[in-house]
């Protein structure tokens, strides 16, 4: 997508592309890149790389880059649910649509989604509740299918043999994100070295479109959310206590 648009501007030409005419809507091209990208030939070796890394080598089309730390993103725009842009650009794999967060309200009918200021509460248990969700296996759907509020403690009860309620289902996600979290920071990973394209935030507003002048604070939204958590905002480390709290002791001597 990155390059058809990049072809569309005349940014990228046909002698870039290895001759192929990457227009919109030519499905006999994609094919050919993807042949070339599959078989690490020509054009292919550089765009199977990732859309950033083509623009740094190739030395154009930055300006059209929709990726979080270098990831392309996925088909949610934060500029219409904005909650993404924190969670695209600071959850532990970045760049994904999957990982909850306040964005999943705001997508579905959240009223006032462009008022930030109370975002850290639901941003933390929405995103909490999603690491239960993944790491036991059942679908994000469930709730959207018309799952009764709770079923995932019911299931959890059976599988385990143990009680399930929701204070420990909270208490569990929580863990499994700050673990998952203190991995990055132990190998060097902080949150300054976490980014998300400026397009992809509205800078600057798009002048047309459902999203047209629209432009996302992703740094109050990450403010937000680490305050709530208990994540330092320049180091990202968890605060001692919110790990004590959690039972997460042992991963103190990792961190400090």
């Amino acid at each position: 997508a990155w390059a058809m648009e990049c072809f569309e501007e005349g940014v990228l030409t046909k002698e870039d592309l290895d001759g192929i005419e990457l227009s919109w809507g030519n499905a006999e091209a994609i094919v050919a890149i993807m042949e070339k990208m599959a078989n690490n030939e020509g054009i292919g070796k550089i765009l199977n790389k990732g859309s950033m890394h083509a623009a740094k080598e190739l030395g154009k089309g930055e300006e059209f880059l929709q990726t979080a730390s270098g990831i392309e993103l996925p088909m949610h725009d934060p500029k219409y649910a904005p909650g993404y842009a924190r969670t695209y650009q600071y959850d532990p794999t970045p760049g994904r649509h999957v990982k909850g967060g306040v964005a999943m309200a705001q997508m579905f009918g959240m009223i006032n989604k462009y008022d930030y200021d109370t975002t850290g509460y639901l941003d933390v248990k929405m995103t909490a509740n999603q690491e239960l969700i993944n790491s036991a296996g059942f679908c994000m759907f469930m709730s959207l299918a018309g799952a009764e509020q709770g079923i995932e403690n019911q299931y959890l009860e059976a599988i385990t043999g143990r009680s399930f309620k929701p204070q420990d289902q909270d208490a569990t996600g929580m863990r499994i994100l700050n673990m998952r979290h203190a991995f990055n920071l132990r190998e060097g990973i902080t949150p300054k070295d976490l980014t998300l394209t400026k397009r992809a935030l509205g800078q600057p507003p798009q002048k047309e479109g459902p999203v047209a002048g629209v432009e996302i604070d992703d740094k109050k939204l990450r403010d937000n959310f680490f305050a709530f958590i208990g994540w330092d905002v320049e180091t990202g480390k968890p605060s001692k206590g919110a790990l004590e709290k959690l039972g997460l002791d042992f991963l103190i001597k990792d961190l400090y």
